[in-house]
C-alpha cells in the first residue's frame, strides 16, 4: 500500500512524497530495496574476489627461505583475503539488520550509521586494489625466464591499466555518488515538527 503526505523539512519547508510499504520514498532516498540490493552486490563481489585471493596463497612455495618480491606478493594476497572476507561478513550481518528493521526506523537507522553501511565497499575496494596490485607483482615474478622481457613487460603494463581505469571510473563517479549522499542526508530523517495528517520518512 501506499500512503500520500507532506513532511516538515529542515527549517519548515514542506515537501510532499509518497511512501510505501517496502520502505521506499518519493524523494529518491533511503529504501530497503535499494539497501539490500547495495549490500547483496558487494557480498557477493567480495567473495569472489577474495576467492580468486585465496587460492593464489596455494600457489607459493612451502620453502622458510622466500625472496623478498615473494614475500611482498604474500602478504599483499593476505591482506586481500581478509579485506574481502570482511567484506562480505559485515555486508549479510547489515544486510539482516536492514530487513529487519521497521519501515519507520529504517531510514533513521541508516543515517545513524551511514559510516557502518560504507564499511562493506571500502573494505572490498581496498582488498580488490590490493589483490591487482599483488597479481601485477606475481607476474612480474614468474616472467622471468630469458626471452620473456618483452611478455613480462607487457603483464606488467597491462596490471597497472586495470588499475590505473578502476582508480578513474571510481573518480569520475565519485563527485556523483557524493552528491547522491548529501540528497540522502538532507531528506532522509524528518524533522521534529509534523503538520497534521503529515507523515514520518
Amino acid at each position: 500500500f501506499t500512503t500520500m503526505g507532506s513532511v516538515i523539512v529542515g527549517g519548515g519547508a514542506r515537501a510532499s512524497g509518497t511512501v510505501n510499504a517496502r520502505g521506499r520514498n518519493a524523494l529518491g532516498m533511503v529504501d530497503r530495496e535499494r539497501l539490500c540490493n547495495d549490500l547483496t552486490n558487494t557480498s557477493v563481489i567480495s567473495a569472489l574476489v577474495g576467492g580468486f585471493a585465496l587460492s593464489s596463497l596455494q600457489m607459493f612455495s612451502e620453502h622458510e627461505n622466500k625472496p623478498t618480491l615473494d614475500l611482498i606478493i604474500y602478504v599483499l594476497t593476505v591482506f586481500s583475503v581478509h579485506a574481502c572476507t570482511c567484506a562480505t561478513l559485515t555486508s549479510a550481518v547489515l544486510y539482516r539488520v536492514v530487513n529487519a528493521l521497521d519501515d519507520d526506523r529504517l531510514v533513521e537507522w541508516a543515517k545513524e550509521k551511514r559510516w557502518l553501511l560504507l564499511l562493506p565497499i571500502m573494505k572490498f575496494g581496498m582488498g580488490c586494489f590490493v589483490y591487482l596490485a599483488s597479481v601485477v607483482m606475481l607476474s612480474y615474478r614468474d616472467l622471468d625466464e630469458e626471452g620473456q622481457e618483452g611478455a613480462r613487460w607487457a603483464a606488467v603494463v597491462i596490471g597497472l591499466m586495470s588499475m590505473s581505469s578502476v582508480v578513474m571510473v571510481v573518480c569520475m563517479i565519485g563527485p556523483e555518488l557524493a552528491a547522491a549522499n548529501v540528497q540522502r542526508a538532507s531528506f532522509g530523517i524528518p524533522a521534529v515538527k509534523h503538520s497534521p495528517g503529515s507523515i514520518r520518512m
